[in-house]
């Protein structure tokens, strides 16, 4: 287990080299830069260089190019889910980006096209929109502008459907000498009622009606009844579709250019890179200053490729108390994938210990005992085999894909020590078509006898919190605490050891052992205390511990429950899709079954199993040694979305 050892750069070249310098930097890929002129000593002297208008073009160019690619995607050839994407070089994206004007107006024709998408289908929501408000006016043949006549107030409204009409029609009698109330429509909220009265009397119309809650509704830039204008609306959207097809069909044209836009595309976020990264360096009008990390195993390395330049290069050991060192863990293939665990929780301080060569076989472990089914286990092999084949991947995907490839093994062992294959599958299958039940051997079923495997799941924890404390001893040790490494590790191995010879061994000698233990912690768990009653009244209270440690070794029953769960869910499915009974149409629907209920149980049990396994590594096993806070190592390196990138030089080599 290993965290890298870093050194500090700083480095002067000449502004005629820059960007050569910086590309050789990016080929190289471990050279993280620093905010040179955030350096007090550089700030005084140099300035910062300044991109902003480069990046601000930049930035518009790639903005453009996600807005045309997002709208033809779904209109490029489709690649093989294993291909490997164009390998493109360092002169190409360059070449790309100096050449960017054609493709760009193609961009922007598409992104032309899109906004004229968008404003037909806002217009479209709109006439939907004042379609569904006038539905209830449809039976009015009135137009809708009610302009009133001389005499004549003209008006539309709701009052609740608790009222009747006839009670409104009763109120306004008594209140106008002559009206007209008509009730265009119902429904179970609201009366649409549409009302003509003698100008002289709107008011006191209006007062008779605000009894019964009545809400007036006006309708503007509109002409015409409410049906005729519905069927406009209507039309109208009709249209609208016809021409979204029309320009959609447009976009689709542009499919061909897929391959020109992604290329400039990963050329902008090259440049950008490249601009990022000017913005950190110091300047004269002659010079640039950089500084930043290096792993050390490459200071000789990066010396040498950089001797043809006059620059002046000095390296120094990163110390242990400098916050800022970034962190890079190194690992044998078997652990590097389990690194994105411990990533997603926190990386180690520098010069702390990686828990990653620890943790791994028990993750390993726990997660196949989680989803533990060989099929599901064969099915991550194979498609973690191949994709890691196939697509090459790097970074992250190559470690999850790493993750899915190894855990498909201890699942597809686990599996087997359970006879579980898809569940019961096999013996479902073999009875539902010859009436006997045949399967794989079963050398243990957790369903039948889940109280020894629940002992199982809890022996393990208690070993995976003893590996933990082990972990933390050696800290200690390393660190010359020796005497610490005993007195908060070694007594409580004693009493751990003590309760396994308790359970083993006839007789008392174990309670002997536990006894020793506790005296050796109840003398020395307060020795920092001066007084001696308060060193006392510590180490008393340091036995406390005991009620975490048996917290911790309980959270480990979840390995059971997991497994029950993975193995409960397949074998209903199984039964369900045997219900059809030894036909075709039986064979047809357990086929139906089998893959969807088996494609929900796994993806829910690898998710889940994934979850619980790196909960038993964070808050059991980090818990007990783990000194976390680092920020990751990030080099300055060509990333590209769409392509593969490769410097020429390289790839002459």
């Amino acid at each position: 287990m290993s965290v890298v050892k870093m050194k500090t750069l700083s480095l002067i070249g000449m502004q005629a080299d820059r960007a050569e310098i910086l590309q050789q930097l990016a080929a190289l890929g471990y050279v993280e830069i620093s905010d040179a002129a955030a350096d007090g000593e550089a700030a005084a002297l140099l300035t910062r260089d300044s991109a902003d208008g480069d990046s601000a073009q930049a930035q518009d160019v790639a903005e453009r190019l996600t807005r045309a690619l997002a709208a033809v995607f779904p209109y490029l050839p489709k690649r093989a889910m294993f291909a490997q994407k164009p390998i493109v070089t360092k002169d190409e994206l360059l070449s790309a980006y100096r050449d960017r004007e054609q493709v760009l107006r193609i961009a922007d024709e598409i992104s032309a096209h899109v906004s004229s998408i968008d404003a037909l289908r806002s217009e479209a929501t709109r006439l939907a929109a004042q379609n569904e408000l006038l539905e209830p006016w449809l039976t009015l043949d009135v137009d809708l502008r009610m302009r009133p006549t001389r005499h004549v107030e003209l008006l539309c409204g709701t009052i609740p459907a608790s009222y009747t009409v006839e009670a409104v029609r009763e109120a306004l009698a008594q209140q106008v000498e002559e009206s007209y109330l008509k009730e265009v429509s119902t429904d179970r909220d609201q009366h649409y009622l549409f009302l003509a009265v003698w100008a002289s009397q709107e008011a006191d119309a209006m007062r008779a009606l605000r009894d019964f809650g009545f809400g007036r509704v006006s309708f503007k830039d509109v002409e015409g009844t409410a049906q005729q204008i519905s069927a406009s609306n209507s039309g109208r959207i009709a249209e609208i579709d016809s021409e979204i097809a029309e320009l959609q069909k447009q976009i689709e044209t542009y499919a061909d250019e897929g391959q020109k836009l992604e290329l400039l595309q990963d050329a902008t976020g090259y440049i950008l890179q490249t601009i990022r990264v000017r913005e950190k360096l110091a300047t004269t009008d002659q010079t640039f200053y950089l500084k930043g990390y290096l792993p050390a195993a490459a200071a000789d390395h990066l010396e040498q490729t950089l001797s043809g330049y006059d620059v002046c290069i000095v390296t120094q050991d990163a110390q242990n108390g400098d916050e800022d060192v970034p962190i890079l863990l190194k690992n044998s293939a078997a652990v590097e994938p389990y690194e994105m665990i411990t990533e997603l929780y926190s990386l180690p301080k520098y010069r702390e210990l990686d828990p990653n060569t620890v943790m791994a076989p028990f993750f390993w472990l726990f997660f196949g005992m989680m989803l533990s089914d060989a099929g599901y286990g064969l099915l991550m092999v194979i498609i973690g085999g191949l994709a890691l084949k196939k697509l090459k991947p790097r970074g992250t995907m190559k470690k999850i894909l790493g993750l899915v490839f190894q855990c498909g093994f201890s699942t597809m062992f686990v599996g087997l020590v359970y006879g579980s294959f898809f569940g019961d599958a096999i013996p479902v299958v073999t009875e539902m078509f010859t009436g006997v039940r045949y399967g794989l051997k079963v050398f243990f079923d957790p369903l039948t006898d889940p109280l020894t495997m629940l002992i199982v799941c809890v022996v393990l924890g208690a070993v995976h919190i003893m590996a933990g404390m082990a972990v933390q001893a050696y800290q200690l040790i390393r660190e010359g605490k020796v005497l610490d490494a005993i007195f908060d590790i070694g007594f409580w191995y004693v009493v751990f050891i003590g309760i396994a010879v308790m359970v083993l061994v006839p007789g008392n000698a174990g309670l002997y052992v536990i006894l020793a233990g506790v005296v050796g912690i109840v003398l020395t768990g307060g020795r920092e205390k001066k007084n001696i009653f308060q060193k006392l009244f510590s180490g008393i209270l340091s036995l406390y511990d005991v009620t975490g440690f048996l917290s911790d070794i309980l959270s480990y029953s979840r390995i059971l429950a997991l497994g029950l769960a993975t193995s409960v869910i397949s074998s209903v499915f199984n039964i369900m899709g045997s219900l059809g009974g030894p036909t075709i149409p039986g064979a047809i629907l357990f086929a139906i079954v089998f893959v969807v209920g088996h494609t929900f149980n796994i993806a829910i049990n690898i998710l889940g199993s994934y979850v619980h396994a790196s909960r038993l590594q964070y808050v059991e096993f980090f818990s007990k040694f783990y000194r976390s806070g680092g920020r990751p190592f990030e080099p300055f390196q060509v990333k590209t979305k769409y392509n593969d990138f490769t410097f020429k030089e390289e790839t002459n080599q």
